[in-house]
């Protein structure tokens, strides 16, 4: 709401507006009234999606690695594998995400497809079709069926795929995929199983079919 990032057609990206949290990327915290290079960019023409949340914002390459900076305390940048509270407070620098996910090996982060931030929320679609979710779940916005924090990234059960489709709001999200529920209330039958749906999310959390 209060920083936007620019990538030129000449590469790099450009970051302008609060910077209160880091959420600029300039290693800082002291705010930009025009647009000023982020040095992490510099002369990269690989930046395929870029979304600012309140106070942070996500970098995804066409590689399908993942970056983020600025306010963490709610777990919106899913530092938490690292389990340094300091690092993942506030990051006024770029940081890789997911390194550590579970299931890896030797530590590397998955590859991502797309990527949304809400206020304080992240939601990251990985290429093998889980949608992670992380950060502040005060109106069960990350989906994942309870409020409070998600602190390191984790499934959003009840939609996947890799045709999925979806946004965030500042408190909300949806998703439009294939039903792949084993832990919420979504039910279909196994021959529409692979079938288009949309969902919406509920108030408690549940990604429920769009009637």
């Amino acid at each position: 709401d209060t920083h936007v990032l620019v990538a030129p057609a000449r590469g790099g990206l450009l970051a302008v507006g609060l910077n209160d949290h880091g959420q600029l990327g300039l290693g800082d915290h002291e705010s930009r009234s025009v647009l000023t290079p982020i040095p992490f960019f510099e002369g990269c023409n690989d930046i395929k999606q870029i979304v600012c949340g309140g106070d942070h914002s996500l970098v995804l390459l066409n590689n399908g690695t993942l970056y983020g900076f600025g306010k963490g305390e709610e777990g919106q940048l899913g530092l938490d594998y690292t389990r340094e509270w300091d690092e993942f407070a506030v990051s006024p620098l770029p940081k890789e995400l997911l390194l550590g996910f579970p299931g890896t090996v030797d530590g590397e982060a998955p590859l991502v497809q797309a990527i949304a931030c809400g206020a304080e929320f992240s939601l990251i679609h990985l290429q093998a079709g889980q949608l992670l979710a992380c950060g502040a779940s005060d109106h069960c916005q990350t989906g994942r069926g309870h409020h409070g924090q998600t602190w390191a990234p984790a499934e959003v059960h009840g939609v996947s795929g890799p045709e999925l489709r979806f946004a965030a709001g500042s408190f909300h999200c949806f998703a439009q995929g294939s039903v792949n529920d084993t832990k919420n209330k979504i039910r279909s039958e196994p021959s529409v199983a692979d079938e288009d749906y949309q969902f919406y999310m509920d108030r408690h959390g549940d990604f429920q079919k769009e009637l």
